[in-house]
């Protein structure tokens, strides 16, 4: 396979991938489409359907591409008396808007009556428009399925779908983290892939268990049947659906093997999935679809969820006694063993929510140097769980974890301020390395912040705003502002300055869209400004955070365009 044709089949198959689930990847903006006064988005790409007129109008491009714009253009469509016709194409600019190509003398052939018609467009569109159904899905209430051929709507198919809101949108952590895998023959990598299917009110209907299989064949289409084949694909009515199976299976060579409902992954995944009280309902066109989630077992799932359901969780994390102190548990050592939470489960029953999607409270406690069990309670009702369940027989008493090993932090006192890292530590962190239960080593962190020298600073501020800014016709009626991150020593001497950057916004460019420029050029004389007199600051603000001193980030106005002063007066 030449280069050429690497490079084509890579670009198709990220854009598929967008929407078609047969990877995580940046979503791809869509097309616009004008139906009366009403404004839709698609994803089909009418003018790649056309490999001349596709090369032809990659000739006009800039070539400026995103992670969200691989095709590197968004046209606009109208639908106007049962025709799509093509008003025109817009790519990335330099200052990050959009500017119009000039597509004069490439759609010359299908101009009628003025207007490019899409006679070469065979195939379906699907029009979206209005409210979407929710934040992790792209589909809207209300679309408009279109049947074209040589340009022309022939059938179109009005449809309507719905979002019921399950009780746990975390769902995803919640079946990762009570998923047992132990004792199971593992096919292949450790990663399946689980479909649950609701009934109307949320309940499981059916759980479907699968994982990709790869057959090592790699298909040795051309270029031409490739392209060929695609075009095939997209007339048909769920051309999306079949199209990502295509690419997947013929030219991925990886295969979707579903297991039965007695295969132990199954079964294992449907015990999990009836915790839950209510799942997702989404429908499209009154057809209910299945909420996708994915395991990868043998991961250690006594670690943080991750960073953001932590961060809703503060008040709701695992507590530590230890010397009289309480502390918040910024782990969860019961998740490290999976046949410890398979005998909480039953106890768990419809308690996973957002906030907490393990569905319980643990406290702990450290003595004699060991680690303890003490509390579980459930996290919905706040009902104590008694500790036979873990541990049938010991009457109550604290159970050592044995079975936990790890790094395990705890922290008290207030988090020392706001935005990372500030508003993820405390002023008293504790880390604690533990072998089975046993603490064999402890590490006590006094976190602070030091205040930097207020005089030394205003002093930088007034240096660089009082530059004569006005002089530069380029910065008339825009803002400049930037930031510097400085690396401060201990005392709050400056270390060293890693990176300066400054933005110029505001008003519009000769195209009409609105300006923006950005300057990280060190050699560059404003930047060596702000270098100059940022170096003139003589303590900057410490933050210590576990012994180690903390980056500081800076953030600065030096000319704010007369609009946006008068605005922030007025407020």
């Amino acid at each position: 396979m030449n280069n050429k044709l690497m490079k084509i089949l890579i670009l198709i198959l990220i854009y598929l991938c967008c929407f078609t689930g047969v990877m995580k990847a940046t979503k791809q903006e869509g097309e616009r489409l004008i139906i009366g006064k009403e404004n839709f988005w698609m994803y089909t790409l009418p003018i790649e359907q056309d490999s001349v007129l596709s090369r032809q109008l990659q000739k006009r491009l800039s070539g400026r591409i995103s992670t969200g714009l691989y095709r590197g253009y968004v046209g606009t469509w109208r639908l106007e008396n049962g025709k799509l016709m093509l008003e025109k194409v817009m790519e990335m600019s330099e200052n990050g808007g959009y500017q119009e190509v000039d597509i004069s003398g490439i759609f010359d052939a299908y101009r009628e009556d003025g207007s490019i018609v899409a006679r070469w467009f065979t195939g379906t569109i699907l029009a979206r428009g209005g409210k979407y159904l929710y934040w992790d899905n792209d589909r809207c209430e209300h679309e408009i399925l279109y049947f074209l051929r040589k340009g022309e709507v022939k059938r179109e198919k009005r449809m309507y779908n719905t979002f019921t809101r399950g009780s746990n949108d975390s769902y995803q952590h919640t079946m990762d983290m009570l998923f047992n895998g132990r004792g199971m023959v593992w096919e292949g990598d450790s990663i399946i892939n689980i479909e649950i299917f609701p009934n109307t009110d949320g309940t499981v209907n059916r759980v479907q268990v699968m994982r990709d299989r790869d057959t090592k064949v790699r298909s040795k289409i051309s270029d031409g049947r490739l392209r060929a084949k695609v075009e095939r694909l997209r007339k048909k009515r769920n051309w999306w659906e079949v199209e990502s199976r295509f690419w997947r299976e013929k030219v991925l060579g990886i295969k979707k093997e579903r297991y039965g409902q007695n295969h132990p992954y199954t079964r294992e995944a449907i015990a999990c999935a009836e915790l839950m009280e209510k799942w997702d309902v989404l429908t499209f066109d009154g057809e209910i679809q299945p909420v996708r989630v994915s395991i990868e077992w043998g991961k250690d799932r006594s670690r943080k969820i991750n960073w953001l359901f932590n961060f809703f969780d503060k008040n709701e994390q695992d507590s530590l006694i230890m010397e009289g102190g309480t502390y918040r548990v910024d782990a969860y050592p019961l998740q490290q063993d999976l046949d410890l939470i398979t005998r909480l489960r039953p106890r768990l029953r419809g308690a996973f929510t957002r906030h907490q999607p393990r569905g319980y409270l643990a406290r702990w406690q450290i003595a004699d140097e060991g680690l303890w069990l003490t509390e579980i309670r459930n996290v919905r009702t706040g009902k104590v769980i008694p500790l036979e369940v873990l541990a049938p027989g010991n009457n109550g008493e604290p159970i050592e974890a044995s079975w936990y090993t790890g790094i395990l932090e705890f922290a008290r006192g207030e988090v020392l301020g706001q935005g990372y890292p500030l508003s993820c530590a405390e002023k008293e962190e504790v880390v604690c390395e533990v072998i089975r239960g046993r603490v064999v080593h402890r590490t006590v962190y006094d976190n602070y912040i030091q205040p930097g020298d207020s005089v030394t600073y205003n002093h930088f501020i007034q240096v660089i705003r009082s530059h004569d800014w006005e002089h530069y016709p380029e910065l008339k009626e825009r803002t400049l502002s930037g930031r510097l991150i400085v690396c401060p020593r201990v005392d709050g001497v400056t270390d060293s300055i890693k990176r300066i950057c400054l933005y110029i916004n505001g008003g519009a460019n000769d195209n009409g869209v609105h300006y923006y420029r950005e300057i990280t050029d060190p050699s560059d004389p404003w930047i060596e400004l702000v270098r100059r007199a940022a170096e003139g600051v003589t303590r900057w603000e410490v933050c210590c955070i576990q012994g180690k001193v903390e980056p500081v980030e800076v953030w600065f106005t030096l000319k704010e365009c007369e609009k946006e002063k008068r605005d922030n007066e007025e407020k």
